[in-house]
């Protein structure tokens, strides 16, 4: 762990990045101020009462239309996050049942363009769950690379995994590769534009980058960048790569880069064409969280039920810290989760504790019950498969990522 954050470091306000840092443009949006916990999860007690609120600046790039983090943390403070993250029970688990389903777009991508016998490399594979699926459809050749201990619950489950972060000696030893897949890790790469570069040189002559982001969202302190189609058409030109196809939904973008490029229906200048669009979401953001904040507290203030709120991640952290937070008080609101390495952890900077989703069951209570969760259909599932006992359901899940 690394060592306490002091009371003058967790004071300290952080200046403002004023030049992109893809193509140095000064011609910058500032369009998201938000003053969120440093770690945007329930955490033991003793780490909860360490982690402070900073500021988050997202800014846009009207020139290349990138999103980044203005205001990214320094390198001690985000080693502290991560540290707590990986090693305190934070990041889902998904070989545990958990946040499953947002792997089907990804593996459609992989089945389309990617042949079994083809070699192919997940950075930041989490606990492995992506690479056990692949290799249950007969992929041979499945490496994964990640710095936590997940990797060991990966190569339990016959998955080949460096414990590392991403490096060349690491790729140097894997070799020349088919396939990399990054899901949602290039955005918390301090320079992923480089990472882009150093996979491009052990892709072989017709390889694929196959990336899953967060759709202009995922406004949280890990993240540095804050990504859109538009943009990556413009980095897939600039690197001399094509994008063979996109997937773009409300909330996830996935594309396919290959090696080879290709001439590709949309124009070289898409940045041009859909810098207004662009503009006028990003304009949107911060009128859209206000929104949410507001929706949460008129459905707090106009209860007459026990609340109950499921989720201890971002989305929650986020909220319930946004809150006028005399209503936290006054409501008696209770956190559950059906993660079990979250129970009888805290939420950070509010010292609320996360109890087991089986206190949905005790009788005699009205209960409300209020989803903060991408995952929200595998928790109605649950309810509906342990008979839980709740007479109104408000599902939030939309912002952030």
């Amino acid at each position: 762990m690394s060592k306490q954050l002091t009371n003058e470091q967790n004071e300290k306000d952080f200046s403002s990045i004023d030049r992109c840092p893809y193509c140095n443009s000064q011609n910058l949006l500032e369009y998201l101020n938000l003053n969120i916990p440093t770690v945007e999860r329930a955490v033991p007690r003793d780490i909860a009462l360490q982690i402070p609120r900073r500021k988050l600046v997202a800014k846009l790039c009207l020139d290349c239309l990138l999103g980044f983090n203005a205001t990214p943390l320094p390198q001690e403070e985000l080693r502290f996050i991560y540290e707590v993250a990986y090693s305190e029970g934070g990041y889902i688990l998904p070989s545990q049942s958990l946040g499953q389903s947002k792997f089907r777009g990804i593996v459609d991508l992989v089945s389309k363009f990617i042949k079994l016998r083809e070699k192919i490399v997940e950075i930041g594979c989490n606990d492995g769950y992506l690479l056990t699926i692949l290799k249950n459809m007969g992929y041979q050749s499945l490496v994964g690379i990640e710095p936590s201990n997940a990797a060991d619950i990966a190569s339990q489950n016959g998955i080949t995994v460096f414990k590392t972060f991403l490096n060349e000696e690491i790729l140097n030893d894997i070799g020349k590769v088919n396939c990399f897949l990054l899901v949602h890790t290039i955005e918390h790469f301090e320079d992923p534009f480089l990472a882009l570069e150093l996979l491009k040189n052990y892709l072989d002559d017709e390889g694929r980058i196959i990336i899953e982001v967060p759709n202009f969202e995922g406004y949280c302190h890990e993240h540095l960048y804050f990504f859109n189609i538009p943009f990556f058409y413009k980095l897939a030109h600039d690197m001399g790569f094509s994008i063979e196809e996109e997937v773009v939904t409300e909330d996830i973008l996935r594309i396919v880069i290959n090696k080879v490029r290709r001439p590709i229906e949309k124009p070289v200048d898409i940045v041009k064409e859909y810098r207004q669009k662009i503009i006028s979401l990003a304009l949107e953001k911060q009128n859209q969280i206000n929104k949410i904040i507001i929706e949460v507290e008129n459905i707090i203030k106009d209860s007459t039920k026990e609340i109950y709120w499921w989720g201890a991640g971002s989305l929650s952290v986020d909220i319930l810290t946004l809150i006028d937070q005399s209503l936290l008080i006054g409501s008696k609101l209770r956190v559950i989760d059906g993660d079990d390495r979250k129970w009888g952890m805290t939420i950070p900077c509010l010292n609320i504790d996360v109890e087991p989703f089986h206190i949905l069951k005790e009788d005699g209570k009205q209960k409300l019950l209020i989803i903060a969760s991408s995952f929200y259909e595998e928790i109605l599932r649950t309810i509906e498969r342990e008979s839980l006992q709740v007479q109104e359901i408000k599902i939030i899940c939309q912002m952030y990522v």
